[in-house]
């Protein structure tokens, strides 16, 4: 085998191909129904759970029997919410990333007793913010209604 098949080999086992599904932020600019959420998630590999009524990328843990979700994405009534856990901050911190870069910060709004940064981004098709935050480990995305 030659030293280029190797490294290909090598690259394939350390960046499994599974690995970079995830919802991104162009994604998150087509979101803007149920339908659009719904597809986000099934092609990013989010499974839906009865449990919980939301989609969830599923983790069996080593020796266990116990599902672990990395990420939550739920949809209610006109809005998506994503909830990251630690182990998938680099996906929340690509997406903010983004939204730094190609959206404008709008105002700090308190949801639920939680602070959120909110950005316009004139991509959405979403009528509304795209608020970010970071509370107790987790990493939180979600479209908060126009005012």
């Amino acid at each position: 085998m030659n030293n280029q098949k190797i490294l290909i080999l090598i690259a394939l086992f350390a960046f499994p191909l599974h690995s970079f599904a995830q919802i991104d932020y162009d994604d998150l600019m087509q979101m803007n129904s149920l339908d659009m959420f719904k597809k986000a998630c099934i092609e990013n590999d989010l499974q839906y759970s009865n449990q919980s009524n939301s989609y969830e990328t599923l983790y069996n843990e080593k020796g266990g029997d116990s599902d672990y979700s990395f990420i939550w994405a739920y949809y209610e009534s006109d809005r998506f919410f994503l909830l990251y856990n630690p182990a998938k901050s680099q996906e929340y911190h690509a997406i903010l990333n983004e939204l730094k870069a190609k959206c404008s910060y709008s105002k700090i709004q308190s949801y639920l007793g939680d602070d959120f940064v909110l950005y316009s981004c004139g991509e959405s098709k979403y009528k509304g913010k795209i608020g970010v935050t970071h509370v107790e480990g987790q990493y939180h995305i979600r479209q908060f209604p126009e005012d």
